[in-house]
C-alpha cells in the first residue's frame, strides 16, 4: 500500500503564508516509507530559501487517505541554505516541476518558495552551481528506484466501453462493463443525453447495467443519442524514471510589503 508524503511549509513573514508539497512512496511498510521521508527532508531543505521552514511531513495511506503518522520538525530549525540570494518570499519564487514514467506517464509539482538568485529577469531558471548540485541529489534520490518513489495516476490501460443506452433514471446499459460496486468511472462524448458526460461512482446491477449515484432526471426529458463511452478511473503507481523543471515563476509582490498574491511573471525554462 503506498503513502502519501505531505511535507508542510511554512514562510517567516508577516503573513505566514503556508503550503504543502506532496510525494507518493510506493513502499508498503510504515516504518520504511517514514525513513524515505526523512531522506527526502534532507535533500527537500536545501532547496527552499532559508527563510523557508519545513515544519512537518503527514504520512497518509493511499487506500483511504487517512493520516496514519505525523513527523513534526522545530520551526527554528533553519534550512542549510545559507549561500547568497538564498532568502525566499512565498510565493514569489516557484519552479514547476515535472516528473515521468514509463510508458508514458507524467506529474507536475510546484516547488515553492524557492531561492530568490536562482530566478533572473522577471522568470528565467538560471540556478548557480550549489543550487544545481542540490536539485541534482533531490531528483536522483526521486529517479532511483531503490527508493521505490513513485507517480499516483489514473490507469490509461483502462479500456473505453461503448454505451447502448443511458436511461432517463441514470442506467447505463454498457455490455460486460466489468465495474464493481462504487467503482469511479467517467463518461465522455455522449450526444444528446450530455449531462452524463461526466465522472460518476456507480451502483453496479449486474454484468451489463450499473446506475449513476447522485444522477438527477434532466427535465425535459433528454433521450440519449449514442456515442457514449464509460471508462473505469483506476489510480496506479509508477515508479519516478526522470525528472525536469519546466517553469520557473516569479511574482511581483513580497517587499516591502509581505504580501502573499499579486502580479506573476512567468517563463518556461
Amino acid at each position: 500500500m503506498p503513502f502519501k508524503l505531505s511535507f508542510q511549509y511554512q514562510q517567516q513573514t508577516v503573513k505566514l503564508g503556508g503550503w504543502t508539497e506532496n510525494f507518493w512512496c510506493g513502499l508498503s511498510d510504515l516504518t520504511a516509507a517514514t525513513a524515505k521521508a526523512g531522506q527526502l527532508r534532507t535533500l527537500l531543505d536545501p532547496l527552499h530559501g532559508n527563510t523557508t521552514f519545513l515544519t512537518g511531513c503527514r504520512i497518509s495511506d493511499a487506500a483511504t487517505f487517512r493520516d496514519v503518522t505525523l513527523l513534526s520538525w522545530p520551526l527554528n530549525t533553519q534550512n542549510p541554505g545559507t549561500s547568497p540570494g538564498s532568502v525566499s518570499d512565498y510565493p514569489t519564487n516557484a519552479l514547476l516541476l515535472r516528473l515521468t514514467g514509463l510508458p508514458n506517464y507524467r506529474t507536475q509539482q510546484w516547488l515553492k518558495g524557492i531561492w530568490d538568485g536562482v530566478i533572473a529577469s522577471g522568470g528565467y531558471y538560471q540556478p548557480t552551481a550549489t543550487y544545481q548540485g542540490y536539485m541534482q541529489a533531490f531528483l536522483a534520490f526521486l529517479t532511483a528506484g531503490s527508493n521505490s518513489m513513485v507517480l499516483r495516476v489514473l490507469d490509461k490501460s483502462q479500456a473505453f466501453k461503448p454505451i447502448k443506452d443511458i436511461t432517463q433514471a441514470g442506467v447505463v446499459n454498457c455490455t460486460g462493463h466489468g465495474y464493481s460496486d462504487n467503482a469511479m468511472v467517467r463518461i465522455s462524448r455522449c450526444r444528446g443525453l450530455t449531462q452524463a458526460n461526466n465522472v460518476w461512482r456507480i451502483t453496479r446491477i449486474d454484468a451489463d447495467t450499473f446506475s449513476l449515484q447522485g444522477w438527477v432526471a434532466p427535465s425535459p426529458a433528454t433521450p440519449y443519442l449514442g456515442n457514449g463511452v464509460s471508462r473505469l478511473r483506476l489510480y496506479t503507481y509508477v515508479p519516478i524514471g526522470g525528472g525536469s523543471i519546466i517553469r520557473a515563476t516569479e511574482h511581483a509582490v513580497g517587499r516591502p510589503l509581505e504580501q502573499l498574491i499579486g502580479r506573476r511573471r512567468t517563463r518556461r525554462t
